[in-house]
Order: C-alpha cells, then sequence, then structure tokens
C-alpha cells in the first residue's frame, strides 16, 4: 500500500495505491493537470467551456473522439442506464450484428438489424406506436422513399400476425386498401378498394 498525503493535512490522501485498486480523493485527470469533473480524460484540448456540471466523466479530444467497447464477436456491449435496477439499455449484440434500444425495464423497444432494417416493439398498455410531428413551415411530417418500381413496396400495413394486408403502396404510386395493388399504373388502378 503506498498513500500519498495531500501536504496540508496528514490525516488525509491525495491517492492510495494497493494491489488491486486505486483510490484518487477528488478528481482525476489524464492527459490533463486540472480535470472538469470527477473523472477527464484529454487527448488534447478542444478549447471549450467546462464539460457539464452533471457529468461525472468527460472525454475530450480536438478531432473525432470516440468510446471503444471491445468484445469477442460472439458477446454483446453496451450501456445501461440505472436507478438501482436496469431502467434503459443500448446494446450491440456482435453475434447478430444488431441493436437495439430498450427502456423502462431495459427490454427492447427498437432493434436495428445487420441490413438496416428496424422495428419498434410496442407495449401491451400503449395506445400509440409513435407520433411525428412536422412544427416547420415546409417539409415532411412523415417521408418514404421506395423504389420506383411495381413489384416493390414503398409502404405496407399487415396484421399483427403478418396475414392479413390492410394497406399497400407500391413504388410506382399504386394503392392497395385491403387487396394488393396491381402492377399497372393508370388512373383506373391507381387504387383499388
Amino acid at each position: 500500500l503506498v498513500d500519498v498525503k495531500d501536504g496540508k493535512n496528514t490525516t488525509t490522501f491525495a491517492l492510495k495505491l494497493a494491489t488491486d485498486k486505486v483510490h484518487v480523493n477528488g478528481s482525476l485527470g489524464v492527459g490533463v493537470e486540472t480535470p472538469d469533473r470527477t473523472v477527464h480524460i484529454m487527448t488534447s484540448d478542444a478549447s471549450l467551456a467546462s464539460a457539464d456540471a452533471n457529468a461525472s466523466l468527460v472525454i475530450e479530444e480536438n478531432d473525432h473522439t470516440y468510446i471503444e467497447l471491445l468484445t469477442p464477436n460472439n458477446k454483446q456491449s453496451g450501456i445501461i442506464f440505472s436507478d438501482g435496477s436496469t431502467a434503459g439499455l443500448i446494446n450491440y449484440n456482435h453475434d447478430t450484428n444488431a441493436m437495439t434500444f430498450g427502456t423502462s425495464d431495459g427490454a427492447t423497444d427498437v432493434t436495428i438489424a445487420s441490413s438496416g432494417s428496424f422495428k419498434v416493439e410496442i407495449s401491451a398498455d400503449s395506445t400509440t406506436a409513435g407520433v411525428i410531428r412536422n412544427t416547420h413551415a415546409t417539409g415532411y411530417g412523415l417521408k418514404i422513399n421506395g423504389a420506383s418500381d411495381s413489384t416493390r413496396y414503398a409502404l405496407t400495413v399487415n396484421d399483427n400476425d403478418d396475414d392479413t394486408v390492410f394497406m399497400q403502396v407500391k413504388g410506382n404510386g399504386n394503392v392497395g386498401i385491403g387487396v394488393i395493388p396491381e402492377a399497372t399504373n393508370s388512373l383506373a388502378s391507381a387504387l383499388q378498394l
């Protein structure tokens, strides 16, 4: 055990080193002499205002900066938000290359697959899947770009089991409500009920 005193009070320490732990009494700066928060890691000075007062960890670089989580390709890594138990979660599964986001108890709410497609889970007590509100004078509330192809869909709305099609919009603009729209694009068949 090594104790480094602060030079002012012989009963307190600035740093304690043991074989299995390091205890810093105060803030820890790595690459910085005067850390902004409890732990401040600086690769280079970004020359910005001090870090947010609520931050406990600051990572600073005068360039692009990242936090990297290294795990084997059959494991998972992520960030857990906790209030005594898991409340929220951002998780990456290296085995499936999928990223998930969870709220409430950390259960999965949104999944982004390795293909880039995504799925949103709706809980039983939720009455609305989501709200998109456009507060700008111009633009879109929701814009979906589909391939301009009569064999592919820009939008499809199905039942819970994917057995029944409620509505489909083909890439060429044809719309079918209760039926699959035909491939041809004409005034007579652009909307089918």
